[in-house]
């Protein structure tokens, strides 16, 4: 496993300990590693999976402040305890989740500490001393709470990935020789846009509206990689992205983007099995790739 920044040292031993494990199948009740671009962001819980993302409860070490809501769990993976933070949970990509540590808490107990603290009842486990309403609390909390928001509206793709739609623009009475003159693309620089291999630019997408006539919302679609997106966000893929992004000297977001585009190069087959192999291949060809 590539090394990870800014980990605590207490995580150092159970990171070193799980760095061979092969289920990367995220599960209810389980502490995973959160990173991105190679640094550490923290600990979570997984609550529960859904299709495309998971809900977390946030984790924190002993070393760090800690106060009712929080509860505590004197026996964790790391060998200390450690603090859950279920009200605090969050929705989460699953292209964060770098490394299974271990069973934090039967997936049986969740959703009852889930009522319990809603109903003002027993969680069955202690709460850590103090409150987030205390004076001495409220900057940290602020803080806390801030922090994992950030984390829940971290994506990818981001945000600023936007695609042509081919048979919307055809339909307008677009053509693909129309917008390579637009664009001043040859045919062979327009097709990865014109067929959705790879994002338009802000610049690109008003310039070919501009150009053309039409709505900005007129000429952009769905990406047509959806699901291939979605399967290479899985964290069965988070250590070969991670190690492709250190060996070319990339961000984590420009591997992603890459892999996703040379995924598009080879012949297409919607099989699991198939399109996970596939995103291995386009990892490996990644290597030899120039900049995305």
């Amino acid at each position: 496993m590539s090394r990870l920044l800014d980990v605590p040292q207490v995580l150092q031993p159970a990171i070193s300990a799980n760095a061979a494990e092969r289920d990367l199948e995220p599960c209810a009740g389980d502490l995973w590693v959160l990173s991105w671009d190679g640094r550490y962001l923290g600990l979570a819980m997984i609550a529960a999976v859904k299709p495309d993302y998971v809900l977390a409860w946030p984790v924190t070490l002993p070393s760090d402040l800690a106060f009712a809501p929080a509860l505590v769990l004197e026996q964790s993976p790391i060998g200390s305890p450690l603090t859950l933070w279920p009200t605090r949970e969050i929705g989460m990509g699953m292209h964060l989740l770098h490394q299974p540590l271990g069973r934090l808490l039967d997936a049986k107990r969740i959703q009852p500490i889930a009522w319990a603290l809603e109903d003002g009842e027993n969680p069955g486990l202690p709460f850590a001393s103090g409150s987030a309403s205390d004076e001495a609390n409220r900057d940290a909390d602020e803080e806390f709470v801030n922090r994992w928001t950030d984390l829940c509206f971290h994506v990818w793709p981001s945000h600023s990935h936007r695609f042509l739609s081919e048979s919307k623009i055809k339909n307008l009475g677009g053509s693909a020789a129309k917008a390579a003159k637009v664009l001043g693309l040859t045919p062979p620089l327009l097709r990865p846009l014109w067929t959705g291999v790879t994002p338009a630019t802000e610049e690109q997408v008003q310039a070919l509206a501009t150009g053309l006539g039409f709505e900005v919302a007129d000429i952009l679609g769905e990406d047509p990689l959806a699901r291939v997106t979605r399967r290479i966000a899985h964290p069965q893929f988070k250590q070969p992205l991670v190690d492709l992004a250190d060996a070319r000297q990339w961000s984590e977001e420009m591997a992603r983007d890459s892999t996703r585009e040379n995924y598009a190069l080879a012949a297409r087959d919607d099989s699991r099995t198939v399109v996970d192999q596939r995103i291995v291949d386009a990892i490996k060809r990644c290597q030899g790739t120039s900049t995305p």
